[in-house]
Order: structure tokens, then C-alpha cells, then sequence
């Protein structure tokens, strides 16, 4: 059930969050049109990835270990340590 809705400023970490889920779509966008998901199996098996990646640059976060980032300062959703290929950059 939905309580009452409210206008208010966003906050810096809600404007991260929706930050971080555009560039989800766009991530998947460029995928689908660069042919690396062509079928719902392949987007499922991207989304696997994508998920495991972003749950090993967490809790890497978690436990005060580094993560990696690119020239951009993008972070590369894995954990310092983990020799994985990287998902999403």
C-alpha cells in the first residue's frame, strides 16, 4: 500500500541511485545494440553477471578493500582481488 506522496529536493544519494540505474539501461541498451544480447536467455545470462559483479564490488566495500575504477573514475563492478573479467565496463 502506498502511503502519501510528498514533493521534496532530491538528496545527493538519491540522485546517485537513479544515476546508477540509468546507466543500468543504458549499459543493457548499448549491449542489445552492440548484439551482445539478442534473446531474454542472453539478457538473463547479463544480468547474472551484472548482479554477481555488483554484489563483489559491495561487499569488497564492505569490508574496506579496494575496488577498481577506470580512467573515468568509474568503478568496474569487481572487487580489487578478483581476477573475473569485468561486467558492464
Amino acid at each position: 500500500m502506498q502511503g502519501t506522496l510528498r514533493s521534496m529536493a532530491p538528496t545527493g544519494d538519491m540522485l546517485s541511485e537513479l544515476a546508477g540505474r540509468m546507466y543500468e539501461g543504458l549499459d543493457i541498451l548499448m549491449a542489445v545494440e552492440d548484439g551482445k544480447i539478442g534473446t531474454v536467455e542472453d539478457l538473463k545470462n547479463w544480468l547474472q553477471e551484472s548482479v554477481a559483479g555488483l554484489d563483489r564490488t559491495i561487499q569488497a566495500g564492505l569490508k574496506g578493500e579496494p575496488v577498481m575504477v577506470d580512467d573515468d573514475c568509474c568503478v568496474v563492478f569487481r572487487a580489487a582481488g578478483d581476477s573475473a573479467s569485468a561486467v558492464g565496463g
